[in-house]
């Protein structure tokens, strides 16, 4: 009986040591918190003109006039400096006027990029007036399968937080990046510029140019000359008589 109370007695320690000392021998290497991140947000815009294009219905023969439209584009880079530690970013995307925050993320992981070897990780999202834009907005994506529609003059606020781990145990049908994230980065606002949307339209009617005025007079000149000539033309043309 009083083995039985040793060994139980000794089990329990064991247990109590392991217990203990199991934080320190299994904790991973992505445990330590990475520094917030600092970025820079840059954007350029711009626009083309789709000329209008003329083309005849292959069923019915009919005419088909493709009025020509203006593209517009927006296109925001951030640019962030890579610290240790940090091995993905998550960002973070709002209308400067809500309290709701969207993540753009990549595949199926709750991040939206990785670090980049050398000092910076590059983050672009990509936007147009084309294909899902309602008028006088601009289609912002990322990844090609998350996207936000944002009317011309809307501003647009951007946060950032590191992250230090690795990708962990599939969930949902997807897989979850786990580790530590730093605290949120400081908020910064872009504004989407007022684009003018002109259509291009369709080429206009050839007109007959202008003489200058100076070949006006001229011409009248000369055309009273020809008609003059032409009216005693049979007189000069007449026989002489003795």
């Amino acid at each position: 009986m009083d083995n039985m109370g040793k060994s139980f007695a000794l089990i329990l320690i064991l247990i109590v040591a392991i217990s203990s000392l199991s934080p320190m021998m299994i904790k991973p290497a992505f445990a330590q918190t990475p520094s917030t991140p600092v970025f820079n947000v840059s954007t350029n815009s711009g626009s083309y003109v789709v000329p209008t294009t003329y083309s005849t219905n292959p069923y019915t023969g009919a005419n088909v006039t493709n009025v020509g439209y203006t593209v517009t584009t927006f296109n925001v880079t951030i640019t962030v400096q890579n610290t240790p530690l940090t091995t993905a970013y998550l960002l973070e995307v709002k209308g400067h006027y809500s309290s709701s925050w969207y993540n753009p993320t990549i595949d199926d992981y709750n991040i939206t990029a990785f670090v980049s070897s050398g000092s910076q990780t590059v983050i672009n999202l990509y936007g147009s007036n084309e294909s899902e834009a309602p008028p006088n907005q601009i289609f912002l994506q990322y990844g090609g399968h998350w996207g936000i529609n944002v009317p011309f003059g809307g501003k647009l606020d951007f946060r950032l937080q590191s992250i230090s781990g690795s990708i962990g145990a599939r969930v949902f049908g997807g897989w979850i990046y786990v580790g530590n994230a730093s605290d949120w980065s400081a908020v910064k606002t872009v504004t989407i510029p007022t684009f003018n949307l002109a259509s291009a339209s369709p080429s206009p009617t050839p007109t007959v140019p202008e003489f200058p005025s100076l070949i006006i007079l001229p011409l009248l000149v000369t055309m009273l000359f020809v008609a003059v000539i032409l009216r005693l033309k049979p007189k000069l043309l007449r026989p002489f008589k003795d």
